[in-house]
C-alpha cells in the first residue's frame, strides 16, 4: 500500500479538494462573524497549512488567499524529492512528490506545462539565481527560497488556476519587475525577489573570460606588467564574485588567484628572465542552462490554465557552471642600458674689467680668463654689457640687475686656455654698467657662467667735473692824464 508521500495525482487531488472544502467552511464561519475576507489581502500562514497538501516542503512561505472558487493556499519555496535532492517547483499545481527514479535532464528548449517556450535569457537568469544563492539545495532561509520560487512561477507563466484566478502574474522577462502574488505579499520577500532578479538579469551567463595585457605583448625584464581580467555576462556586464585561477609557463612569476568584481581586476605579472611566457586563466561561471528532475512520463497538457496533470519537474538546487578559459603570451625582453655620455670637463671662467670707473665718452671692456679646456676644444664665449642703472651715490653695490637693459653684446671663440678681451663699448650716459659671460657647452665641456653684478665686472660711469676758476678783482679803471 502506498504511503501518503507516494499517493498518486488523482488521490492527491481528492485529498486537496476535501481539505479546501473544510477550509472553506472555516472561512465562511469567519465571514459570518467578522465580514467577508478581502481578496486583496493575502495572509502568510504556518507552513503546516501547506504541508497537509505537500508533505515534502523545505523552506519558504505558505500563503492563504481568496480565489474565485473559495479559499486557496500556495507555497513559494523549496521541496525535497525522494532521493533527498532539494528542488524548486517548475509546474504549478502538479504533484510535487518526485520519486527517486526521476532522471536529471537539462533545461534546453524549456517549455511550461501549457506548452509555451521559455526564453533562453530567462533560463540563464534562473540558473544564475540557483547557482549563486542555492548551490547546495536550499538557500538556507525562508525568505530567499520564497523569493526564488516566486521568480520561477512568474517566468514559467503558468500560475493561473482552472477557475481563472491569476495566482502569479505571468510573463516575467529578463530586466522586468517581479510582481506580488494574488492578494499582495507582506514583509520583505517581494523586495528581495526584485533585487535578486535584477542581479540575475545583469549577470546571467554564459560568462566569457577576458584576459588582456600590453598591446604589443612585450614585457621588459625588471619591470612588473599589469594584466586585467574580467568575466563578462551575456549582457556584457562584468560578473562579480567569481574566482579566477592562473597557470603559467615560461620565465614569469605566476599571479595568484583573484576574485572578480564589477570592473576588470588588475593582476601583476613579473618576469624572471628573458624568453616567452604564457598565462592561462580559468574560471567556473554560471552556465546558460540548469538541471531538472523530470519523469519520462511528464507531458504538457496544452490547456489554458494550470492543472493537476501529473508529477511536476523540479529545478535542482545546485551549482550549474561552465568553465571559461583565456590565455595570453608575453615576450620578455632585456632593455639595453642607456648610452653612456662622454665625461665633460668643467672649464674655469674668471672675468674682470680693467677699470672700475670711467668718464662719459670713454670705452669699457671686460677681460675673460678661460682655463681647463681639454685638447682640441673649441668653445664660444658670449658676453653681455648690462646697464646703465642709476648709482647709489658713488656706488654700484647692491643693485638689482634682473631687469637691466642690454647695452651691448657679442661673442668670440676660444680654442685654448688664456685671457681674452671683449670688444670696447663707448658709453654716452652716466650710471652703473656690468658684464655677464657664458661659456657654452660642447660635447666635452659643460656650461659655465659668470653672473652680472659682481664687483670685478661692474663699472661706474660719471660725467667729467668742470673746474671752478676764481675771479680776481682788478679795481676800477683809471683814465690817463
Amino acid at each position: 500500500m502506498p504511503t501518503p508521500r507516494h499517493r498518486g495525482p488523482r488521490e492527491r487531488t481528492v485529498l486537496a479538494g476535501l481539505l479546501l472544502i473544510a477550509l472553506g467552511s472555516v472561512v465562511l464561519a469567519a465571514a459570518t462573524l467578522g465580514g467577508p475576507q478581502s481578496a486583496s489581502a493575502a495572509t502568510a500562514v504556518p507552513k503546516a497549512s501547506c504541508k497537509r497538501i505537500d508533505p515534502n516542503l523545505v523552506r519558504g512561505l505558505c500563503l492563504q488567499y481568496v480565489a474565485r472558487s473559495g479559499v486557496g493556499y500556495t507555497w513559494i519555496g523549496s521541496y525535497r524529492a525522494d532521493d533527498g535532492k532539494v528542488f524548486f517547483c517548475i509546474d504549478y499545481l502538479y504533484d510535487s512528490r518526485i520519486v527517486s527514479r526521476a532522471p536529471v535532464v537539462g533545461t534546453e528548449d524549456l517549455e511550461n506545462q501549457l506548452g509555451a517556450r521559455i526564453g533562453g535569457a530567462e533560463v540563464a537568469a534562473l540558473n544564475y539565481l540557483i547557482s549563486t544563492w542555492a548551490p547546495h539545495g536550499s538557500t538556507g532561509t525562508d525568505d530567499h527560497d520564497a523569493a526564488i520560487a516566486l521568480i520561477i512561477r512568474e517566468v514559467m507563466s503558468d500560475g493561473v488556476r482552472v477557475d481563472g484566478t491569476v495566482v502569479y502574474r505571468p510573463g516575467l522577462k529578463v530586466g522586468g519587475s517581479v510582481a506580488a502574488p494574488v492578494g499582495g505579499l507582506s514583509g520583505g520577500v517581494l523586495g528581495l525577489a526584485r533585487s535578486l532578479w535584477a542581479k540575475a538579469s545583469r549577470y546571467a551567463g554564459p560568462g566569457q573570460l577576458v584576459l588582456t595585457g600590453p598591446a604589443n605583448a612585450r614585457v621588459e625584464l625588471g619591470d612588473t606588467q599589469e594584466y586585467r581580467v574580467a568575466v563578462v555576462s551575456a549582457s556584457a556586464h562584468a560578473i562579480p564574485g567569481l574566482e579566477v585561477s592562473f597557470r603559467c609557463s615560461g620565465p614569469i612569476r605566476c599571479p595568484r588567484a583573484v576574485t572578480t568584481a564589477t570592473s576588470a581586476v588588475t593582476v601583476p605579472v613579473t618576469p624572471t628572465a628573458v624568453g616567452v611566457a604564457t598565462i592561462r586563466a580559468t574560471v567556473s561561471a554560471p552556465a546558460g542552462d540548469g538541471k531538472l528532475l523530470q519523469l519520462t512520463s511528464w507531458r504538457t497538457h496544452a490547456g489554458r490554465y494550470a492543472t493537476d496533470n501529473g508529477v511536476q519537474r523540479g529545478w535542482i538546487g545546485q551549482r550549474n557552471t561552465a568553465t571559461a578559459r583565456a590565455a595570453v603570451e608575453a615576450r620578455i625582453v632585456k632593455v639595453p642600458p642607456p648610452p653612456r655620455l662622454p665625461q665633460r670637463n668643467r672649464p674655469s671662467l674668471h672675468t674682470a674689467v680693467p677699470a672700475g670707473h670711467v668718464l662719459v665718452g670713454g670705452a669699457v671692456h671686460d677681460v675673460v680668463a678661460v682655463g681647463g679646456l681639454p685638447d682640441g676644444a673649441s668653445v664660444r664665449v658670449g658676453w653681455t654689457l648690462l646697464g646703465p642703472l642709476a648709482s647709489r651715490g658713488d656706488s654700484c653695490a647692491g643693485l638689482d640687475w634682473s631687469r637691466a637693459p642690454a647695452l651691448a653684446r657679442g661673442s668670440f671663440v676660444v680654442e685654448h686656455d688664456g685671457r681674452y678681451a671683449t670688444e670696447p663699448v663707448h658709453v654716452r650716459v652716466p650710471g652703473c654698467l656690468t658684464f655677464a659671460e657664458t661659456l657654452a657647452a660642447t660635447a666635452t665641456t659643460s656650461t659655465v657662467t659668470s653672473p652680472p653684478g659682481q664687483p670685478s665686472e661692474t663699472v661706474l660711469v660719471t660725467r667729467p667735473r668742470i673746474p671752478v676758476v676764481p675771479e680776481v678783482p682788478s679795481g676800477p679803471a683809471r683814465g690817463g692824464r
